[in-house]
């Protein structure tokens, strides 16, 4: 589904406006934590509580998304949760107390766990071989968000507005930035297999090894970027001495790389097989991200955490991409899977950290991290033999990328 020149046809430019508001949902927690956690007086235990409900609300819209899929449309299904989000968002900022909010938030994770999953499903059905160049440019946009989210809580704290409106502006932007999806002509889904027990079972029986390690290893990456996320502002303000406000453009700065490194992984993808890659990113950002908290200077965790965010950037949209190697019918929900996955270790991980920073040591909490993106070079390493023909090297592989560019 794509031009000559490497142009995207089906429709797939009409997700990239609402993919920004998803990242700055994304990441909403993470860079207002910080101004929540001060204007309300709680600690890490609490404030916590925050990403935690946003990701289980998350793992549910996930898990549920194959079933929606089955009675509606995609461009229904995605104008329904981004209805939803703007609802619970503006109730979020609205509520009195803050179970209140966390409950509110809870929704909000719910709507855009569809309005994350779906576009990567539908990229996988319609543009098949292409995905992982197709899923780096529009996670690409994802990361976008990443970058705008902590801009708008950084003015916030320096104009030291209420925490509410980290919460009200995104819900605004978010009703224009859905209008093109409601314009737009998709390409039709086949029905996809709903995510089951059954369903499961004919996905392991075709490649069990493949399907653990992506379900395995999405799961650490998952971790290990929301630990970071969530907890490098409040590192960077308490162990490194940043003022209010200046700390969240270190955040926008990572996702910006974020952001440039999806796009450059989607080209080089061109040249490049995909798990080389892979391989590379995953293996620059384990050693990255155990350093990045360990200097005394300011200046050299900022550089650090910058490089991080370009290490780890193309590792989110290549694990997705091969749920096209699963039967057409299967695919769906093995994207699902592998997302809801990603959920769980949001849930989990980063409240550890936290614990981990609050009774322990910041320094140590935010280090450890690293142990989850070891634990994605082990899955990288077992999904090996299933996705790239080992008896090629790195060089032969590039090679061949090569004629490919030069035949098309």
């Amino acid at each position: 589904m794509t031009d000559s020149n490497g142009n995207i046809k089906g429709g797939m430019r009409a997700f990239y406006p609402l993919m920004v508001v998803c990242g700055i949902i994304q990441i909403l927690a993470p860079s207002s934590i910080s101004i929540i956690m001060r204007q309300l007086g709680l600690r890490e235990s609490l404030g916590g509580l925050l990403q935690m409900v946003y990701f289980s609300g998350l793992l549910l819209g996930t898990l549920l998304l194959t079933r929606f899929m089955q009675r509606l449309s995609v461009k229904r299904i995605m104008l329904a949760q981004a209805m939803l989000l703007i609802v619970s968002l503006l109730l979020a900022a609205a509520a009195p107390w803050y179970v209140l909010l966390l409950l509110f938030f809870f929704f909000s994770g719910f709507a855009n766990g569809s309005l994350l999953t779906l576009p990567a499903i539908y990229v996988t059905a319609v543009y098949g071989s292409e995905s992982p160049r197709i899923q780096n440019i529009l996670y690409g946009f994802l990361s976008l968000g990443f970058v705008v989210g902590p801009v708008i809580a950084g003015l916030i704290a320096r104009m030291e507005w209420s925490w509410r409106w980290c919460l009200a502006i995104p819900a605004l932007l978010a009703i224009p930035m859905a209008l093109p999806l409601a314009l737009a002509g998709l390409q039709r889904v086949p029905q996809p297999k709903r995510l089951s027990v059954a369903v499961i079972r004919e996905v392991l029986a075709f490649n069990r090894s493949l399907f653990l390690g992506l379900v395995l290893s999405f799961l650490l990456y998952a971790a290990a970027q929301a630990s970071v996320n969530t907890w490098l502002v409040s590192f960077l303000e308490i162990e490194r001495g940043m003022i209010s406000g200046t700390a969240h453009l270190v955040l926008m700065g990572t996702a910006a790389c974020l952001t440039v490194g999806r796009w450059a992984c989607g080209y080089l993808s061109r040249f490049i097989d995909p798990f080389d890659i892979l391989v590379a990113i995953s293996l620059a950002s384990g050693v990255l991200v155990f350093l990045a908290p360990l200097p005394d200077s300011r200046a050299a965790s900022i550089l650090l955490y910058m490089l991080l965010g370009l290490a780890y950037s193309g590792i989110y949209p290549f694990l997705v991409s091969y749920a096209v190697r699963f039967p057409d019918g299967e695919s769906s929900a093995v994207i699902t899977a592998i997302i809801s996955a990603g959920a769980v270790g949001g849930v989990v991980f980063p409240y550890l950290i936290g614990l981990l920073n609050q009774h322990i040591n910041p320094i140590l909490g935010m280090s450890s991290v690293s142990v989850f993106i070891v634990g994605v070079i082990v899955c990288v390493h077992w999904i090996k033999p299933h996705v790239i023909d080992t008896s090629t090297t790195v060089r032969q592989r590039m090679q061949r990328g090569k004629e490919v560019i030069q035949h098309a």
